[in-house]
């Protein structure tokens, strides 16, 4: 991963002493954990099964080949995997370096919590009758239509429709809506 500094930027040059070298050490230390941050903010994380049912549904959809959907499953899991290695050899790198960091410095004053922004969902998406909607199959979803009311049909149907695009979940809905 590509999104800290260089290595070699958290070791101070060979003039740096004292203070200055700490604060040096401080700032790159800090600014590989930013990186890091921002690596786990791009990052998805998703189960090999979720991705192996997503391809599956899309191949009965008729949407991509079997041989497609598993080169295609492989692909992302492989990846996947290689990344959460990759950020957890960083976070781990970075521990390992706190903590060398704190047995040299003095106790430091207790810091004020860090707020870390969480990336909030659309109030649509959030307003929708079924509880993890974006997370279903289009099989869990028309099973879940079941029971709605028809301003309920309509709120999914508009996301569906604005979204994943489901013909299956599409058709589905319309038909309740229809009866």
């Amino acid at each position: 991963m590509n999104d800290g500094p260089p290595q070699d930027a958290a070791r101070p040059g060979p003039g740096a002493a004292g203070d200055d070298g700490a604060d040096a050490r401080d700032d790159a230390f800090l600014a590989q954990l930013a990186g890091l941050r921002r690596s786990m903010a791009q990052s998805v994380i998703e189960t090999g099964e979720r991705v192996q049912e997503t391809v599956e549904d899309a191949v009965r959809r008729g949407r991509m080949t079997r041989k497609d959907a598993q080169e295609l499953a492989g692909a992302i899991v492989a990846a996947s995997k290689r990344q959460s290695d990759e950020i957890r050899q960083e976070l781990e790198a970075l521990l390992e370096r706190g903590r060398r960091l704190g047995r040299r410095a003095e106790p430091a004053p207790e810091a004020e919590p860090v707020a870390i922004p969480i990336e909030r969902t659309p109030d649509a998406v959030r307003t929708l009758p079924i509880e993890r909607y974006d997370e279903l199959t289009a099989v869990l979803v028309r099973k879940s239509l079941k029971g709605l009311s028809p301003d309920e049909l309509r709120a999914v149907r508009t996301h569906e429709a604005s979204h994943a695009k489901r013909k299956t979940v599409l058709d589905a809905v319309d038909r309740l809506l229809d009866a």
